[in-house]
């Protein structure tokens, strides 16, 4: 397998309106309501290796949970 083939890590998505939670328990962070109210934005931190054509897909809640 060639190194091309290998999977990549990517950084994690970044949450311009997440709070830290005190104390945290089982979680990162939290997003307030109104952030979902008004758009909430996540960005996507660039990757290494860039190209034309590459995407990102980002799934948001568990229909089984």
């Amino acid at each position: 397998m060639t190194t091309s083939q290998h999977p990549l890590a990517l950084k994690p998505l970044y949450f311009p309106a997440l709070v830290a939670l005190n104390p945290a328990e089982h979680y990162s962070g939290g997003i307030p309501i109104r952030a979902v109210e008004d758009d909430l934005q996540g960005i996507i931190p660039a990757w290494f290796n860039m190209n034309i054509g590459d995407k990102a897909e980002v799934f948001w809640g568990n229909a089984n949970s």
